[in-house]
């Protein structure tokens, strides 16, 4: 509990004294304030603004990212495993798809301008969209074209990858382990970080119940060194992952995994 003595008004003769209570619980190290009007202020004073509209946005509409992240998951598994079976049709296949969405991308617009008014500004906006929606199509088809020697190659590439998934199956299980580790270690990071970002003097903010904590130099420069841990480590993860990934798939063709037609 912190009470603190306002100094007397100076309207007033007597010398009275009014003092303000500020109940607060202990959580570890740290004080959060349970008076109730403190509270409020609180929590007004964070979720105001672009921040607070942002935050509540996610909160109504968590389950719709959830949703769009779990039939991302399920995409994403269907095309590994038909890439497992059919590595080479599905790459040919996804060409076609592209071009074909490209150029009924640009007809789709281009119908969608004509039925605004000649006079509408977005008419000429839908028609100039569709032109430039056609140039990266036919651009696409230019590269395809100019590069079908070097796709031919990366499509052997990818049906040996295929082969390579389809007979090590248990390749999959890394990415979600290696997952939980740089969970863990956020966690780790994220804890860590608000004991740095608490070290130093605390002084009063005008306006405010709650204090502010001054940095010296040492602790700005700390706080700068631990941020730096927090990618440097997060990246040494990721390149783990991918080293093991890189000698198993090195290890599995060069022994007995790859067929003769894709070793020469």
């Amino acid at each position: 509990m912190y009470s603190q003595s306002a100094p007397p008004s100076p309207t007033t003769q007597s010398s009275v004294t009014t003092t303000f209570l500020i109940i607060s619980l202990d959580v570890g190290r740290f004080c959060v304030p349970g008076n109730g009007t403190i509270k409020e202020f609180m929590v007004e004073k964070f979720t105001s603004g672009d921040l607070g509209r942002y935050m509540g946005d996610l909160a109504v509409a968590w389950w719709i990212l959830l949703v769009a992240a779990g039939i991302s998951l399920v995409f994403s598994l269907v095309y590994l495993f038909l890439l497992r079976w059919i590595a080479k049709p599905m790459i040919y296949i996804s060409m076609v798809i592209i071009f074909l969405l490209l150029l009924g991308g640009g007809f789709y617009v281009f119908y969608v301008g004509l039925t605004y008014e000649a006079e509408d500004h977005t008419r000429n906006l839908m028609i100039a969209m569709a032109i430039v929606i056609w140039v990266i199509c036919f651009i696409y088809l230019v590269l395809i074209c100019c590069c079908w020697r070097n796709i031919q190659l990366a499509a052997a590439i990818m049906q040996a990858a295929s082969d390579f998934v389809r007979q090590t199956t248990r390749i999959f299980f890394v990415p979600g382990v290696f997952f939980l580790i740089i969970g863990a270690w956020v966690v780790f990071w994220v804890i860590s970080a608000i004991w740095v970002f608490s070290v130093g003097d605390v002084e009063k903010r005008d306006g405010l119940p709650i204090g502010e904590v001054k940095w010296s130099a040492t602790t700005r420069y700390v706080w700068i060194y631990h941020l730096f841990g927090l990618l440097w480590v997060s990246a040494f993860i990721l390149a783990c992952a991918q080293f093991l990934i890189s000698v198993v798939a090195a290890l599995w063709y060069f022994s007995h995994g790859g067929q003769a037609d894709d070793k020469n």
